[in-house]
């Protein structure tokens, strides 16, 4: 564990989607302001888009969090290979309607329909948020088009779905769309400013990547999070294994050759010769 070497209170290239890890770049923040307007304005569908890694998962968090503060009741949803019993059960879950075990498709439906149409006439709002739209069976696809159906275009729920850019599913949830928001790569300042955010959230006192590491980590991860946080984490276990006081754009090219080599076994990068 590296953390002690850095004076770290914990790693802080984990590429777990937690709202504490979110880092709002230009491009982050335009995409949560267009979606928070779909759900202001009460918008039947709104889809998220980005090539893998770039934090469509971790911006959907943070998107159910606004719209709870605007008062909206909020379902999150994983499309990954879910057939419509699978999604009807984890959204009835998520609304907190506790389905009965073994409860039919039928009778799922029936439960989530009677919740929204209530939420409706209480004038709550409902936001259904479907994380790896990309997916999506054509039932999952299905089951979406039914969920919006059932406002009847009143604007009582509002869609939001994340699919990665040019997937299978995407032509399908283009004609749901109102709007759609792609999230672009970061640009070399977001990246120094990201990574400076991760360390200090870690518990860094100073600085660790100097801004030549910066720009090689830029041009090897092509501005994804995902990679950049790979990436990272591996240059500061090699710096710390060499006792290294600080992290350069020598390190980093170090541990993107030995990833080309070898990336399908663990790096072990000589740095220090």
């Amino acid at each position: 564990m590296y953390a002690p070497y850095w004076n770290l209170a914990e790693s802080p290239f984990q590429n777990v989607p937690a709202p504490r890890w979110y880092h709002e770049s230009r491009s982050h923040e335009e995409a949560l302001a267009r979606l928070l307007f779909v759900i202001e304005q009460r918008r039947a569908c709104g889809l998220l888009t980005g090539v893998s890694g770039t934090g469509k998962s971790l911006l959907l968090q943070m998107l159910a969090r606004q719209a709870r503060r605007m008062q909206r009741e909020v379902a999150t949803l994983d499309m990954s290979e879910s057939d419509s019993a699978d999604l009807l059960w984890d959204l009835a879950g998520s609304l907190r309607l506790a389905p009965a075990p073994r409860q039919s498709e039928r009778d799922l439906w029936r439960q989530i329909q009677d919740h929204l149409r209530a939420s409706q006439f209480a004038h709550i709002p409902t936001v259904i948020l479907a994380d790896q739209a990309e997916h999506a069976t054509p039932a999952g696809l299905a089951t979406l088009r039914r969920l919006l159906q059932v406002s009847g275009g009143n604007g009582s729920v509002t869609l939001i779905a994340a699919s990665r850019t040019n997937s299978g599913g995407l032509s399908s949830l283009t004609e749901l769309a109102d709007l759609q928001v792609e999230i672009e790569p970061l640009t070399v300042e977001d990246v120094a400013d990201y990574i400076g955010h991760r360390m200090l959230e870690a518990g860094a006192a100073r600085t660790v990547f100097q801004s030549c590491a910066v720009d090689v980590l830029y041009e090897s991860s092509h501005g994804v999070p995902r990679e950049i946080n790979r990436l990272c984490d591996l240059c500061l276990v090699a710096a710390a294994a060499h006792e290294l006081p600080m992290i350069d754009g020598r390190i980093v090219t170090a541990i993107v050759h030995e990833l080309e080599l070898a990336p399908t076994r663990e790096s072990r990068v000589r740095v220090g010769a």
